[in-house]
């Protein structure tokens, strides 16, 4: 009930408050995006939405899952491993992600 109402007002909400949200979002995204460039990081933008995928290979790690859990237990950040997103024949690929 409480998502259903959550929806309602949300689809009450008017244009602006989108377009706000969106110009919101893509300034933070460029910011990230210049600080993980400045990391040494390559990053590949997503069109359509916030996440940002980035190659770790460089900094040494065998996988996206280490390379995550060495990001939150060391920095504090939390990140998505990506390869539950590929299919199987491309798993191998997208553990570099």
């Amino acid at each position: 009930m409480q998502a259903a109402a959550a929806a309602a007002a949300a689809l009450r909400a008017p244009d602006s408050y989108y377009e706000e949200l969106k110009r919101d979002y893509s300034a933070k995204k460029a910011i990230l995006l210049e600080g993980l460039e400045a990391a040494g990081f390559i990053v590949y933008p997503s069109s359509g939405t916030y996440f940002i995928m980035v190659d770790h290979t460089p900094f040494g790690f065998n996988n996206d899952i280490e390379f995550c859990e060495y990001l939150i237990r060391e920095v504090g950040v939390a990140a998505i491993p990506p390869y539950r997103a590929y299919f199987i024949s491309t798993l191998r690929r997208g553990r570099s992600w």
